[in-house]
């Protein structure tokens, strides 16, 4: 009975070996030179602007280290030829503690830079408060 077995395998056992050491080449399509980088480089516009803060809200982690805080703004002048419109929040991973330390508090004036893309396709619009230091964060929240 085994030596049955054993002829009804080896069939299976070398087909299925040989199927294993034939290669398949897929297909490949080639692309033209001309689609082959997309955007390039980008560059940007930067506008700076007055703002104050209205409210910070926070969410705690259990560490420190991993709050976030949404930080909501309004312009100090109001700017007609802006070429876009300030979100009037931004996120930071932060905590509400450290934005304080740091001068950050209610109805407090901060210089906010918006960078507008002029070429590319990198992020149209990029918000950024110029006094916050994540890296400063950082260390800062290590020594806690």
């Amino acid at each position: 009975m085994k030596n049955i077995y054993t002829i009804l395998l080896l069939p299976i056992l070398f087909i299925g070996c040989n199927e294993t050491t034939t290669t398949i080449k897929p297909k490949v399509n080639k692309v033209p030179e001309t689609m082959m980088m997309v955007g390039g480089a980008c560059t940007y516009k930067d506008t700076l602007q007055q703002v104050k803060i209205i409210a910070i809200d926070e969410k705690k982690d259990k560490d420190l280290c991993k709050n976030s805080v949404v930080i909501k703004y309004e312009l100090v002048e109001k700017v007609e030829n802006l070429s876009v419109v300030p979100r009037g929040e931004i996120k930071y991973n932060l905590s509400k503690e450290y934005l304080i330390a740091k001068g950050f508090d209610i109805n407090t004036i901060h210089i906010l830079k918006i960078s507008t893309i002029k070429s590319g396709t990198c992020t149209p619009t990029i918000e950024k408060l110029t006094d916050i230091n994540i890296s400063d964060f950082k260390k800062w929240c290590k020594e806690k």
